[in-house]
């Protein structure tokens, strides 16, 4: 099914306008409740300030987390921080859980290691895929299981136990992805320092600051910090800050009716004309070529 919205809503819970309750740090909830009710297909969407960890345990899924079209028949997860744009497809066979959770759950009285292994966890959207018989999977099914339970328990939102579950749930993953990268003492802190260096740039790219300025809030030289994002992902800091921005220009011109001059002064832009030679030198299009070419349909799952 293909939905052609003039821009992508933001909720809390989908389909709800309601912001979670301010004593509700985190929501459980398996895939079958919300999904049923819109017929297996949830629609392309954003979560403002909530990161979501969804469980495929078993079954058939699709998914579609910016751009990017993937299998997520089961079992696999998918990591979500704030604003990043997904969709999701089921069926009636597909079994999981989506977790929801406040920023507090992750940064607030937590350890500093695990503090540390969360950020680097939601740093950027993560699909995993698992093996059926694999000792992760194993391990987060009942997990997902009692923390439901325990979220169901009177008295709930006044015990720790949710709490202890979910950073429980969040830790196991943090490390299998963590071990999937292979990362050792030295290559871990440099990947944490890359880390703090992507949860920056999606704070401020919108502001365009000069890579300098990203460098020395991290404490480090401009040339390190060059060296480190090409050593990650080979490419310059400046790379990824003008990648992050053209990601957010394709969106807002997919998923949203705004002028192109009125969409230039939200992504930061001075002019409309110099959004214009940006876009066309990183897109090869122009922004209003390149809008008619997604004809409205961007947002279908694939």
């Amino acid at each position: 099914m293909k939905h052609s919205p003039k821009h992508v809503p933001s909720f809390a819970l989908y389909g709800e306008a309601r912001a979670l309750d301010i004593d509700e740090h985190l929501h459980i909830e398996d895939i079958q409740s919300r999904s049923r009710r819109y017929l297996w297909e949830i629609a392309p969407h954003t979560h403002r300030a909530l990161y979501q960890c969804l469980f495929v345990a078993a079954g058939p899924a699709e998914g579609s987390v910016d751009e990017r079209h993937t299998d997520l028949s089961g079992p696999a997860l998918v990591i979500l921080p704030p604003a990043c744009v997904h969709a999701f497809r089921f069926n009636a066979e597909t079994r999981g859980h989506v977790l929801t959770l406040g920023a507090e759950v992750l940064f607030e009285d937590n350890e500093q290691s695990a503090q540390r292994s969360f950020e680097a966890l939601f740093a950027v959207p993560h699909v995993l895929r698992l093996e059926p018989r694999s000792r992760l999977a194993g391990r987060l099914a009942p997990l997902f299981l009692r923390l439901v339970e325990e979220y169901r328990a009177p008295g709930a939102r006044h015990s720790p136990v949710c709490l202890w579950l979910a950073r429980s749930i969040l830790w196991l993953i943090g490390e299998e992805l963590r071990q999937r990268h292979e990362l050792d003492d030295l290559e871990h802190r440099a990947h944490q320092c890359f880390t703090r260096f992507q949860m920056l740039l999606e704070t401020h790219y919108l502001d365009h600051w000069a890579v300098g300025r990203y460098a020395q809030t991290l404490g480090l030289s401009e040339g390190r910090l060059n060296r480190l994002c090409r050593a990650q992902c080979e490419r310059s800091a400046f790379e990824l800050l003008q990648e992050r921005l053209l990601r957010e220009a394709r969106r807002r011109l997919a998923y949203a009716s705004l002028p192109v001059a009125q969409l230039a002064r939200e992504l930061g832009f001075r002019d409309a004309a110099y959004f214009c030679r940006f876009f066309r030198r990183h897109a090869g299009v122009a922004p209003s070529q390149f809008r008619r070419r997604q004809g409205g349909s961007n947002s279908s799952l694939r």
